[in-house]
């Protein structure tokens, strides 16, 4: 004789298979609403666009991370190379506006988007490419994935600075990002510390200021460029130490920075390039 299911266990079977079927729904319906946004961020229609752009940002959809670093780009493209251009991007606000909410949504998606805007920093030019080095910079530690894209774009942009002719807004496109750097950490202080020794004098005084902000995680960078550098480095170093012992950081790194600066100028000279012999 078959024995019989007991009514309890009938019943969690049963509440078991509603809770299935409406997690199922669910996942459903956002599936198909990520494919309604990612499909509304080519509309015409600016609105819609941008409206996009915040509830993908909202779901944390990383197959929205190309798409979105592809609406960024044309947001500063001036012709059809990049594709199809909505006609409202001509208008300076609404474009910003949808720039806003397309940055936004990046930042919100977080790591994985990286491997997509450090793909398209590669091929970026100006101004794009001081736009995509600020935002990837604000991804903090977690940009260090894009880190050798990062300073290859930063060397580029100096490169380029150095061979125009007019002086004046030249390296513009390298001082926010060197600044930038900042939110990376510790990993951007070999990039910072050559900054020290370029011929602008504002990018020279970006790096110094960039590497006083890191305060400690600087300290034995500085010390090593105050000991070997190139004279125009050391008078930089100099600069940033005395930032330092002067800022807002810990007792400890202010200590450490004063303790530097008196045995520099407690010490001998160095003859430059060359390390004294024990």
């Amino acid at each position: 004789m078959a024995r019989r299911k007991s009514p309890l266990r009938t019943w969690g079977l049963s509440i078991l298979g509603v809770v299935a079927f409406a997690i199922a729904c669910v996942a459903l319906k956002d599936h198909g609403l990520e494919q309604l946004y990612l499909w509304q961020l080519g509309s015409r229609d600016l609105s819609r666009v941008q409206k996009a752009a915040v509830r993908l940002g909202e779901m944390r959809s990383t197959r929205a991370t190309r798409p979105l670093v592809t609406l960024l780009a044309t947001s500063y493209e001036k012709s059809d190379a990049v594709g199809w251009i909505p006609p409202g991007f001509q208008d300076a606000n609404r474009r910003h506006a949808v720039w806003r909410a397309v940055r936004a949504a990046l930042q919100a998606i977080g790591k994985p988007a990286l491997p997509a805007l450090a793909e398209k920093l590669r091929t970026a030019g100006e101004p794009l490419e001081a736009e995509l080095l600020r935002l990837l910079c604000s991804f903090g530690a977690d940009a260090q994935a894009a880190f050798p894209e990062i300073t290859a774009a930063l060397r580029a942009a100096a490169t380029r600075a150095k061979h125009q002719e007019v002086a004046l807004g030249a390296p513009l496109t390298l001082l926010r990002p060197t600044r930038a750097l900042v939110r990376i950490g510790e990993t951007a202080v070999p990039v910072l510390l050559s900054t020290l020794a370029d011929d602008d004098s504002r990018v020279q005084a970006e790096g110094t200021f960039a590497l006083a902000t890191l305060g400690a995680a600087a300290l034995p960078g500085l010390q090593e460029t105050l000991r070997y550098g190139h004279p125009t480095a050391r008078q930089a170093a100099t600069e940033s130490l005395w930032l330092i012992v002067g800022g807002p950081h810990s007792e400890v790194a202010r200590t450490e920075a004063r303790k530097i600066l008196d045995d520099k100028f407690s010490a001998k000279p160095l003859h430059h390039g060359k390390r004294a012999q024990p």
